[in-house]
Protein backbone atom coordinates (compact mmCIF):
# COMPACT_ATOMS: atom_id res chain seq x y z
CA UNK A 1 0.00 0.00 0.00
CA UNK A 2 2.56 2.71 1.28
CA UNK A 3 4.32 1.64 -2.56
CA UNK A 4 1.57 2.46 -4.25
CA UNK A 5 0.65 5.88 -2.46
CA UNK A 6 4.30 6.62 -3.58
CA UNK A 7 3.77 6.10 -7.19
CA UNK A 8 0.41 8.46 -6.86
CA UNK A 9 2.01 11.03 -4.91
CA UNK A 10 4.95 10.64 -8.12
CA UNK A 11 2.25 10.75 -10.79
CA UNK A 12 0.31 13.75 -9.36
CA UNK A 13 3.48 15.36 -8.73
CA UNK A 14 4.64 15.10 -12.51
CA UNK A 15 0.68 15.94 -13.56
CA UNK A 16 1.25 19.12 -11.30
CA UNK A 17 4.36 20.35 -13.23
CA UNK A 18 3.68 20.40 -16.29
CA UNK A 19 0.05 22.12 -16.11
CA UNK A 20 0.65 25.69 -17.19
CA UNK A 21 -0.73 28.68 -16.22
CA UNK A 22 -2.72 28.97 -19.18
CA UNK A 23 -5.22 26.77 -18.01
CA UNK A 24 -6.14 29.10 -16.07
CA UNK A 25 -6.91 31.73 -18.48
CA UNK A 26 -10.27 32.55 -20.09
CA UNK A 27 -10.51 28.99 -23.09
CA UNK A 28 -9.90 31.63 -25.56
CA UNK A 29 -6.80 33.08 -24.40
CA UNK A 30 -6.05 29.21 -23.77
CA UNK A 31 -6.43 28.12 -27.29
CA UNK A 32 -3.82 30.70 -28.59
CA UNK A 33 -1.24 29.36 -25.84
CA UNK A 34 -2.40 25.91 -27.13
CA UNK A 35 -1.63 27.09 -30.97
CA UNK A 36 1.34 29.08 -30.29
CA UNK A 37 3.08 25.94 -28.85
CA UNK A 38 2.21 23.50 -31.03
CA UNK A 39 3.92 25.98 -33.89
CA UNK A 40 7.20 25.61 -30.94
CA UNK A 41 10.08 23.74 -32.51
CA UNK A 42 10.12 19.99 -32.22
CA UNK A 43 13.40 19.82 -30.37
CA UNK A 44 12.07 21.84 -28.06
CA UNK A 45 9.48 19.34 -27.15
CA UNK A 46 11.94 16.56 -27.89
CA UNK A 47 14.43 18.69 -24.84
CA UNK A 48 11.02 18.73 -22.44
CA UNK A 49 9.88 14.96 -22.26
CA UNK A 50 13.71 13.69 -22.16
CA UNK A 51 13.61 16.62 -18.81
CA UNK A 52 10.24 14.88 -17.65
CA UNK A 53 11.37 11.35 -18.26
CA UNK A 54 14.78 11.80 -16.55
CA UNK A 55 13.59 13.27 -13.66
CA UNK A 56 10.53 10.43 -13.56
CA UNK A 57 12.98 8.05 -13.60
CA UNK A 58 15.27 8.97 -10.70
CA UNK A 59 12.31 9.79 -8.64
CA UNK A 60 11.51 6.09 -9.12
CA UNK A 61 14.44 4.27 -8.43
CA UNK A 62 15.14 6.73 -5.58
CA UNK A 63 11.57 5.49 -4.36
CA UNK A 64 12.10 1.84 -4.94
CA UNK A 65 9.03 1.29 -7.69
CA UNK A 66 9.75 -1.11 -9.65
CA UNK A 67 7.83 -0.18 -13.01
CA UNK A 68 5.89 3.27 -13.35
CA UNK A 69 3.92 4.41 -16.55
CA UNK A 70 3.39 8.19 -17.32
CA UNK A 71 1.06 9.23 -20.31
CA UNK A 72 1.43 13.12 -21.94
CA UNK A 73 -1.54 13.81 -23.90
CA UNK A 74 -0.84 16.55 -26.77
CA UNK A 75 -3.55 17.80 -28.66
CA UNK A 76 -3.68 19.83 -31.86
CA UNK A 77 -6.73 21.66 -33.12
CA UNK A 78 -9.88 22.96 -31.05
CA UNK A 79 -12.17 20.24 -29.18
CA UNK A 80 -15.47 21.95 -28.25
Amino acid sequence: MHVGRRSLNLALSAAMSFSSASALAPRAAAQEAAQAQAAAAPADLDARLAAVEKAVEERRVANGIPGLSLVIVRTTGSST
